[in-house]
C-alpha cells in the first residue's frame, strides 16, 4: 500500500514562484467568472422588474381613467386616454374588454405581432363603484431590454478577461520579485 506522501500530485513538487502564481490566478478566474455570471444577471433581473413594475402602473392608470369612459360606452374619451398610454414606447398594444367580454376599444397596434416570447402581457379589471365593469389588456415588448442584457454580457465578458489578464500579470511579476534569490 502506498503512503500518502507517495500520491502527492506533481503540482506540489513546483517551485514556489509557480504555486503562488497557479494558485492567485485560480482565485482571479473565480472572482473574474463571478463578474462575468452575477452582474448582468442581476442587471437584467432588476431591468425585468422595472419593466413589469412601470407595465403594471401604465395599465392601471389607463384602467382607472377609461372607467368612465367604458360605463358610458364614449370610445372618443377612451381613444384619447389609450393614447396617452401609446407614448410608452415599449407597449405594443392595449385592448379593453365590456364587462360581458366584447372587446370595447383597441390601440392601433397589431396584436398579431405580440406573439413571440420578448412580451410581458398583463390584465387589469376596469374598475367603477368597486364593481369590475370590464378588462384592460396590454402587451410590453422587452426587446430591447434583452438586448440591452446582451450586451451588458458582452461588457462584462471583456471586463472578466482584462481582469484576468491584468491580474495574471501582476501576480507573475510580483511571485517573481518576492520569489527572486537575494543578491541578484
Amino acid at each position: 500500500m502506498r503512503s500518502v506522501a507517495s500520491l502527492s500530485p506533481v503540482m506540489w513538487n513546483f517551485p514556489i514562484r509557480k504555486k503562488i502564481i497557479l494558485m492567485i490566478s485560480f482565485l482571479i478566474a473565480i472572482i473574474s467568472g463571478f463578474i462575468y455570471i452575477y452582474f448582468p444577471s442581476r442587471l437584467e433581473s432588476q431591468a425585468t422588474t422595472h419593466l413589469v413594475d412601470k407595465a403594471r402602473s401604465i395599465v392601471q392608470m389607463t384602467a382607472f381613467s377609461i372607467s368612465p369612459s367604458l360605463l358610458f360606452g364614449d370610445a372618443a374619451e377612451a381613444t384619447a386616454v389609450m393614447e396617452g398610454a401609446r407614448q410608452t414606447p415599449e407597449l405594443i398594444y392595449m385592448v379593453a374588454f365590456g364587462a360581458e367580454g366584447k372587446e370595447f376599444l383597441s390601440s392601433p397596434a397589431d396584436r398579431q405581432s405580440a406573439t413571440e416570447e420578448d412580451v410581458y402581457r398583463t390584465v387589469t379589471p376596469i374598475m367603477h363603484l368597486e364593481r369590475e365593469i370590464g378588462h384592460l389588456e396590454a402587451a410590453f415588448s422587452m426587446e430591447k431590454l434583452r438586448q440591452e442584457a446582451a450586451d451588458s454580457r458582452a461588457t462584462a465578458a471583456l471586463v472578466s478577461l482584462l481582469a484576468f489578464l491584468a491580474g495574471g500579470t501582476w501576480v507573475f511579476v510580483i511571485s517573481t520579485v518576492v520569489t527572486r534569490p537575494s543578491g541578484t
